[in-house]
């Protein structure tokens, strides 16, 4: 693509979306954009939420209406599923997805139980959103989520349950007025918006951050083959400091090795997402699987994340698949590096690698 700005189709002199865009989030070759438009590129029900691969398309509709029938303010992409926040209310005609939806496979639903509550007003909103190992984090203007009486502007959702994230006063939250930023980095949840005194804190005026309730630790580990002991067990570091294991074979052979996605932590459920990284050598084939599937693509580019959750103490697997082609001289090596990164805390990280010897 030549530099410069591109435009995302067209609709005669103007462009695909006639009103502004509020939030972006991208999914592979899909790029999800919200905002206060409606029919986007002329599509009759692409209305306030619409996807882009290279042309545009409408997520569901409620007859010649989009599924949502508001501004949406928020995207969040985990995996397979994208969170939508804004001020929309009964997405997709779910008595349950007021200012809260999730998409996936071409189908909304709700996020737990009725996110606005009893209570929901015309005037409340999603406006960031956030997510650490499978909890989903929401800031806004409004109080009372899911009828709970302290998830004030802020709360947190464990795939199941929506909670409060703290009180000043029984009935009232930790956070006295709206919610416009959401981070997660390092342990913590960083909150910005209108509010003073977090939590009672004179000093935590417009910017507060809140301690995670868990910790990740993703801890990579390799073996030759799909038995026996793995090299790595409780090592942790990103530099493959006794991670690395190397195999010699002679030109035509394959060498699978796997790869043992462990979570570490004690109390959360995990993702983790994989990348290879290495210099390409002709000389060598290199292939990634996630069972009988071949994730090869998405390891390279980084994109590769585990389908499932994994709980404490459990992992998920992947392998990787070398050939030493006969051109290759002897003792021509061939490095991959995987790098395994938790979903719920992207800082920890831990790598394993695998080296290809040629034995010609």
């Amino acid at each position: 693509m030549r530099v410069g700005w591109h435009r995302l189709g067209e609709d005669g002199n103007d462009g695909s979306l006639e009103g502004h865009v509020n939030a972006i989030a991208i999914s592979g070759a899909n790029v999800y954009v919200g905002g206060l438009f409606t029919n986007a590129d002329t599509i009759l029900q692409a209305d306030y939420v619409a996807r882009w691969d290279g042309a545009w398309h409408e997520m569901g509709n409620i007859g010649n209406n989009g599924a949502l029938g508001a501004e949406v303010q928020a995207l969040l992409v985990s995996g397979l599923d994208l969170y939508v926040g804004g001020s929309f209310q009964d997405a997709d005609a779910i008595a349950d997805a007021d200012l809260l939806a999730k998409w996936r496979s071409g189908g909304w639903s709700a996020v737990g139980t009725n996110f606005a509550g009893s209570d929901g007003g015309d005037l409340e909103r999603v406006y960031a959103l956030a997510m650490a190992g499978r909890d989903v984090y929401a800031g806004g203007h409004f109080t009372d989520a899911a009828d709970i009486a302290e998830a004030d502007r802020v709360a947190r959702f464990d795939g199941t349950d929506w909670h409060a994230l703290g009180q000043t006063a029984p009935g009232n939250g930790a956070i006295d007025d709206t919610v416009y930023a959401l981070a997660v980095f390092d342990g913590e949840l960083y909150v910005g918006g209108e509010f003073e005194d977090a939590a009672g804190d004179a000093d935590a005026d417009y910017l507060a951050r809140w301690a995670l309730p868990t910790a990740f630790v993703p801890d990579g580990r390799v073996r030759v083959g799909t038995s026996g002991a793995f090299t790595g067990n409780d090592i942790y570091n990103n530099g493959g400091k006794h991670q690395k294991l190397t195999v010699r074979e002679p030109g035509g052979a394959w060498i699978t090795y796997q790869i043992s996605l462990q979570n570490d932590s004690a109390t959360s459920d995990d993702e983790f997402r994989v990348e290879a990284t290495g210099a390409a050598n002709s000389d060598f084939i290199f292939k990634a699987l996630q069972g009988s599937v071949v994730i090869t693509p998405a390891v390279l580019a980084g994109d590769y994340q585990t389908p499932t959750p994994a709980t404490p103490g459990n992992d998920r697997k992947i392998k990787i698949r070398i050939k030493v082609k006969a051109s290759a001289s002897a003792g021509e090596t061939f490095t991959r590096t995987i790098r395994i990164t938790s979903v719920g805390d992207p800082t920890k990280v831990d790598v394993v690698k695998v080296v290809a010897r040629s034995d010609n």
